[in-house]
């Protein structure tokens, strides 16, 4: 709740600044100035490490790269889904290793690990898990069944005309 607080500390003493300037003739405007330096001081020290900090931080990553090699294109291993090289062997073995020490078991139903996929591919198993959607998709375009009886359409697709078809029409 403190960087909240903070927020609407600011947003209070910016406000009564200028209700200081324009209503009441500069009445303690000085006093309530200093007060709102205070609190953007304080907001300003805080925020690089609150939780506030994710928001201008998140769509920053989305354009830095996941994974270093020091020396391109050696050992590289690729993705089981797109093929395409995205980390090294050794990396991935360290990877497998530390989640086995922490008893994380992320292997799949086919036998591979989450760490055997690029990222974008792990997120779209981790969708597809969330959805409760099976992974081997006939069509990417075709309608889904979901375990839960949920019929979704493709994407970008309308629904099966079965699917508006009543119970006592069939």
């Amino acid at each position: 709740m403190f960087p909240l607080y903070v927020l609407l500390a600011v947003t209070v003493t910016g406000l009564l600044l200028t209700v200081s300037y324009k209503l009441l003739g500069g009445w303690i405007h000085p006093y309530l100035a200093l007060i709102h330096q205070i609190t953007v001081v304080i907001f300003l020290v805080y925020f690089p490490f609150g939780k506030l900090f994710h928001l201008p931080v998140r769509p920053l990553a989305t354009a830095v790269p996941m994974n270093y090699q020091e020396v391109g294109g050696v050992d590289t291993r690729e993705c089981k889904s797109c093929h395409s090289p995205y980390s090294n062997d050794d990396q991935i073995a360290d990877v497998k290793q530390i989640l086995g020490v922490q008893s994380f078991d992320f292997q799949l139903e086919d036998g591979s690990y989450l760490a055997d996929y690029c990222p974008s591919c792990r997120r779209r198993i981790r969708v597809m898990k969330q959805l409760n959607i099976q992974s081997n998709l006939p069509s990417p375009n075709g309608p889904i069944q979901t375990n839960t009886g949920i019929h979704i359409p493709g994407f970008g697709q309308k629904r099966e005309d079965s699917y508006y078809e009543k119970a006592g029409d069939k």
